[in-house]
């Protein structure tokens, strides 16, 4: 792996690491401060993290192409959590709900289908006549 990158990622995951951490804090100072505020806030930046969720490992298997350590159970269950989501939001309408899972299902969406690209490449690499004949 190109040392720039490595140096990159690791700096990335430190800097997902400390904002973390601040949320943390800050939500809780807030959330005694003035609770109404921080419900909002609260519902807020858990879709923002709802949306951004795949985004790494979408960029992780597109970048190594290796799908093989990604449950294909879980990506149908969580591409339907955003599909009905998205149509309850649409339904209730509470279009905050709805938008906040389009990424999500897009995301499921690219990493099942490289998913299943990968299957399919793997069904045809095996040989024809079995070893030793």
């Amino acid at each position: 792996m190109d040392p720039v990158i490595s140096y990159l990622e690791h700096q990335a995951n430190r800097a997902l690491f400390i904002l973390a951490a601040t949320l943390l804090v800050f939500s809780a100072i807030l959330a005694y401060v003035n609770p109404t505020i921080a419900i909002t806030l609260f519902g807020t930046l858990a879709g923002v993290f709802t949306s951004i969720r795949f985004l790494p490992q979408v960029y992780l298997s597109v970048r190594t192409r290796d799908t093989k350590s990604l449950s294909l159970a879980f990506l149908i269950i969580t591409f339907s959590q955003a599909y009905f989501l998205i149509l309850y939001g649409i339904a209730k309408p509470d279009y905050l709900i709805a938008g906040m899972n389009i990424l999500p299902l897009i995301c499921t969406a690219i990493l099942i289908y490289l998913k299943w690209r990968e299957k399919s490449e793997m069904r045809f690499t095996f040989p024809i006549v079995p070893p030793g004949f």
